[in-house]
């Protein structure tokens, strides 16, 4: 069952613009782009990701793979340290060469439409994180889904 929303639930929001809350507030990022590893991430839906997926979705016309890995090593540590400093420990699972999320301490709206839940299937308008390119191929499966 997803999380009942409580004053500490970490809300994750797809449908339309990409946005992470903690306690009701955006949560900060030190970098742009570890927000957008995060909405990725989620977009798979718990699903585990290679560090060379990863890298053809955020730098798709980038070249150099062993810059791009860097780089998502990069962003990795910078969210989890960004979970573990509000508490959630929990939240990635990393095994060598791939990263998923544990969907269990995500109150997603996405997350809830897959399972089901009306109230989230009724909230998507046929946006999804809009402020991503590659997240364009998931809304398509949405809207087909409907």
């Amino acid at each position: 069952p997803p999380l009942a929303a409580t004053p500490e639930t970490l809300t994750v929001r797809c449908f339309g613009y990409f946005e992470v809350f903690w306690n009701g507030s955006p949560l900060h990022f030190q970098r742009n782009q570890t927000k957008e590893l995060l909405a990725y991430l989620i977009s798979r839906d718990g699903a585990a990701c290679t560090n060379e997926e990863i890298s053809t979705a955020l730098w798709e016309d980038e070249a150099d793979l062993r810059a791009t890995n860097n780089r998502v090593r990069t962003l990795y540590s910078d969210l989890n340290l960004t979970l573990r400093q509000i508490g959630i420990h929990d939240a990635l699972i990393r095994h060598r060469g791939s990263i998923a999320v544990n969907r269990e301490c995500f109150d997603c709206d996405f997350f809830r439409m897959r399972n089901g839940d009306t109230d989230a299937v009724n909230s998507f308008q046929g946006e999804f994180m809009v402020q991503y390119s590659w997240a364009e191929t998931v809304a398509g499966t949405l809207v087909f889904r409907e």
